[in-house]
């Protein structure tokens, strides 16, 4: 479980059914789920500097970043996907660095290791806080589908 560093209303965990899913208080059940691959997800981190972007781990040492603001509401699809980790091992914690946002970290049973992020996913776009602010009022699925793709309709 990881809560959201830019709104507290918002928060995100992952598990053995390989979906992450945001919630929000308001909200009965998920509000979004991303489903990328098959098999348990182990950690989950939002990013520093960026409302939107939602980093996962798991097995096969493969990690999702999904940017909200860029992903469809009903299909969340992972914007950049990477191995971490050698084959047969599994993203067992992942963490962004608040003081160098364009750093991630992972680690496995053996290692850790640190990621360099590009700007496009370190730099907050604009109106990125406002989705944020949109899922988090969100009541429904539907309602963050909606904002999800209002979101990435003003991106186009």
């Amino acid at each position: 479980v990881c809560v959201n560093p830019h709104d507290q209303r918002v928060f995100a965990t992952c598990g053995g059914d390989g979906a992450l899913r945001v919630y929000t208080r308001y909200a009965s059940g998920g509000v979004v789920t991303a489903t990328s691959a098959p098999g348990a997800l182990f950690a989950a981190g939002w990013s520093p500097t960026r409302p939107a972007l939602i980093a996962c781990g798991g097995v096969g040492g493969r990690v999702c970043l999904y940017d909200l603001t860029a992903t469809g509401g009903e299909d969340v699809q992972p914007t950049e996907q990477f191995r971490a980790c050698d084959a047969g091992t599994d993203v067992q914690a992942i963490a962004f660095n608040p003081a160098l946002p364009e750093y991630l970290a992972t680690a496995d049973a053996r290692f850790v290791r640190v990621w360099e992020l590009g700007a496009g996913l370190t730099t907050e776009r604009a109106g990125e806080r406002r989705v944020i602010d949109a899922i988090a009022g969100a009541e429904t699925a539907a309602e963050a589908a909606a904002a999800l793709d209002a979101a990435k309709a003003s991106r186009r």
